[in-house]
């Protein structure tokens, strides 16, 4: 990493308008504190925010809450609402401004794949006109599956972004890394670093996650083996990646932020050294946990 060693980290919002996650003690998470996340961040050169209009009222609590009137301290990117019609599509891209008070966006993404390529023929050029207007720096899709990966490229369509799991049990996606930044320029944004916190939890896992038990206990005795904090040892596989360019992470509370500004200080190549493949793919997509 250069610069910041917090430069890379990009705050997820889901928290923000919901009660969101398998481990969240805290629920949403209040206004206040938002507002001291915020500040937090500016001064720990934290500049990018996840958010999406899917994610409650996070858009909203956002554009209350940023620490200065020209709201010009963060990048900020959204995601287009599951079920997005091209007609629509730049309405709603003006909803999602007014909601966060900004005059523009840095990313605009389709939440769901499915929205994208079901309409690319009419969305590719409306997508192109915002970028060319200036009000999206860069759009992108949300993906959960490699073959989702190899579809845009297949057929030419790679967008700006790719925002993607990614995690030290889910590597999945690490092969495309090389050729999506040499080939395509594509900024890299992960996401379920934590797995929605099942990474944190040994023994109340719910019975049908009981997969992870022995993962989990594997990694948090690599951890205490090199003496590492079980979360910095989480953070080092995204952190450390040189072809990833936002990690996005949820918080609970400004203390969880704290915590975690903390960790990834402590990021090490000792944690690299941790080798383990999940043989069941299924468990890796929380959508499938229902």
């Amino acid at each position: 990493m250069t610069g910041s060693p917090w430069s890379k980290l990009s705050i997820g919002t889901a928290q923000f308008g919901l009660n969101y996650g398998v481990n969240n003690a805290y629920g949403k998470v209040s206004i206040q504190s938002i507002k001291e996340i915020l500040e937090m961040a500016k001064e720990h050169g934290v500049r990018h925010i996840d958010t999406a209009p899917a994610y409650g009222v996070s858009e909203e609590v956002l554009g209350k809450s940023w620490p200065d009137s020209k709201n010009n301290s963060f990048a900020v990117t959204t995601k287009l609402p599951p079920g997005i019609e091209p007609q629509v599509l730049v309405q709603t891209v003006k909803d999602s401004l007014k909601n966060l008070n900004m005059m523009n966006l840095y990313g605009l993404m389709f939440h769901r794949f499915e929205d994208f390529t079901k309409t690319t023929e009419l969305v590719v050029p409306i997508l192109k006109g915002l970028v060319e207007e200036g009000i999206v720096q860069r759009y992108g899709i949300s993906i959960y599956h490699p073959s989702q990966l190899q579809w845009l490229m297949d057929n030419d369509l790679v967008p700006g972004i790719i925002q993607l799991p990614f995690s030290v049990l889910d590597r999945r996606f690490e092969k495309f890394f090389p050729i999506l930044k040499k080939k395509y320029n594509v900024e890299i944004h992960v996401r379920s670093i934590f797995l929605q916190g099942i990474y944190f939890m040994k023994d109340n896992l719910p019975k049908h996650l009981m997969a992870f038990q022995v993962p989990n206990q594997k990694m948090l005795n690599f951890a205490e083996e090199i003496n590492m904090p079980y979360a910095a040892f989480l953070l080092s596989f995204p952190f450390l990646n040189q072809f990833i360019d936002c990690v996005v992470i949820g918080f609970d509370s400004v203390s969880q932020f704290e915590e975690i500004l903390s960790n990834v200080s402590g990021v090490s190549l000792e944690a690299l050294d941790f080798i383990y493949e999940l043989e069941n793919e299924w468990l890796l997509n929380p959508s499938n946990w229902k």
